[in-house]
């Protein structure tokens, strides 16, 4: 008897370790894809894009690509009852440009943006949540205040770990979510979905950086990822100052997002995966 070690979707790249057999992934989040398991995806690409490596050269285990998303979720249900911006003492007006992010996503690269979006929308506001680390929400206070400035600084609004039920509260006011540059939504992407909120991921060419992308891939909005700092800007402003354009985005997704919640071919094509290995390893 032989014993297969798979790693997957929540260790965000490789687990460096020589003993686990495959890496368990998603055409739809892999950048590009060439291996001898799967067949060869086409992918949306802009002309901003760089076409990364071959996908393998990232991982030291065999890589493997479901043709669907590599975790099965359900669809938040809506909040029991109405929702308002004095429930969170955030401002009656403007965007609410929303960062549900754990405090180690926050990278420095992400401060220069965030600036930029601000001085293009002097009446947004963002919504950062903040963890139990008091040292680094700290370090990211003083680094947010020295990079953004003080008049920035003061439109974000920082909140703190509290239940799931407001959490899903909070999250129904977004405008949009803004996905950390170098560190992409995974469960927080399929949060925002099922309440149709739109949100704005830079896509690049490691798996950690895709989610958000994959999840868009799923539902046939592959036009939406970006692929550049600038164009990652400009959407989020188009989405906060130019509600039709919004309401069309949150159609689309509303339109789709039953690509992505509830999908049997999550369990089906991990049903073929483990079916694959361990007729490949019994013969």
């Amino acid at each position: 008897m032989c014993s297969i070690q798979v790693t997957s979707y929540g260790t965000h790249g490789t687990s460096g370790v020589n003993a686990v057999d495959y890496f368990l992934s998603s055409t739809y989040v892999e950048p590009l894809f060439h291996s001898s398991v799967n067949s060869t995806v086409d992918y949306f690409l802009s002309s901003t894009y760089v076409e990364p490596a071959n996908g393998q050269d990232y991982y030291i285990e065999r890589l493997f690509t479901l043709n669907a998303m590599p975790t099965y979720q359900n669809r938040l249900a809506e909040p029991t009852t109405p929702v308002s911006r004095d429930e969170f003492n955030l401002p009656a007006n403007g965007a609410i440009y929303f960062c549900p992010h754990r405090t180690s996503k926050y990278h420095p690269s992400f401060d220069p943006i965030l600036k930029a979006i601000a001085e293009r929308d002097p009446d947004g506001h963002f919504v950062l949540l903040i963890g139990r680390d008091e040292k680094g929400r700290k370090l990211l206070y003083e680094r947010l205040k020295q990079n953004l400035g003080e008049t920035i600084y003061q439109r974000i609004h920082f909140y703190p770990v509290f239940s799931f039920e407001k959490y899903c509260r909070l999250l129904s006011l977004a405008t949009c979510i803004l996905d950390s540059p170098v560190y992409s939504g995974g469960l927080t992407s399929f949060d925002a979905f099922s309440y149709n909120i739109p949100e704005v991921t830079l896509s690049g060419s490691l798996h950690v950086q895709n989610f958000a992308t994959g999840i868009y891939r799923r539902m046939g909005l592959g036009q939406l990822p970006c692929f550049s700092v600038n164009d990652y800007i400009d959407l989020v402003v188009r989405l906060g100052t130019e509600s039709e354009f919004r309401l069309s985005v949150s159609r689309e997704i509303e339109a789709n997002h039953h690509k992505i919640f509830g999908s049997p071919e999550v369990l089906e094509e991990h049903t073929r995966f483990f079916e694959s290995v361990c007729t490949e390893f019994t013969q």
